[in-house]
């Protein structure tokens, strides 16, 4: 009986080492080259691409249903586990810790006095003005469809940013060049 009690202890201590693990080169280039796999999955059953889209944006348990939904499930656990993370939740933790840190680090390299709410305001003025300067409806409504895609991304961003720890920024930071060039490889070999 001890001995089983003191396996579930190692357990338990692992599963919550593990999430909290500390971001950092080894875990983002891990967490890349998984993405960059299931993004073949996907991209080999293009009817699920759309199921997949905005797949951060739905909240955790939002991304959860939907890929758990998807037929190809199965094999995108096995990516995930494979990877070294404990399943979905886990990956899309890491993500979300990523993508706040890296908006954090961006909102830092902004011009004095931006802010998002500031390029929000802008954007909207800039609209606001085209309508008024009697430009086509088709272009203000194209730049009105755009410009709420950025704010839903942006508004996401800011969610994400609110739960990136102090040590995730930091690493973020430091390595915002790397990461973005990690990032644009990916993105550039179609993943």
């Amino acid at each position: 009986m001890k001995k089983i009690l003191f396996v579930l202890g190692l357990l338990v201590m692992s599963i919550s080492v593990s999430a909290e693990q500390a971001l950092s080169k080894n875990l983002i280039e891990k967490y890349m080259k998984t993405v960059a796999d299931v993004e073949v999955m996907v991209k080999k059953n293009p009817a699920l691409e759309s199921q997949i889209d905005d797949l951060m944006m739905l909240g955790k348990d939002g991304a959860m249903d939907a890929v758990k939904s998807l037929s190809i499930y199965p094999k995108i656990e096995r990516s995930i586990k494979s990877a070294g993370f404990s399943g979905f939740e886990e990956f899309y933790d890491i993500g979300l810790r990523i993508m706040g840190g890296v908006f954090k680090a961006q909102m830092h390299q902004m011009p004095e006095g931006m802010t998002p709410d500031s390029f929000i305001s802008q954007m909207e003025s800039q609209i606001a003005q085209m309508k008024k300067q009697g430009m086509p409806e088709s272009m203000t409504a194209n730049m009105e469809k755009q410009f709420k895609e950025q704010l839903k991304g942006m508004k996401f961003m800011q969610q994400a940013a609110k739960k990136a720890s102090t040590a995730d920024v930091k690493f973020v930071g430091d390595n915002i060049e790397w990461i973005t060039q990690v990032m644009s490889a990916g993105e550039n070999k179609g993943f």
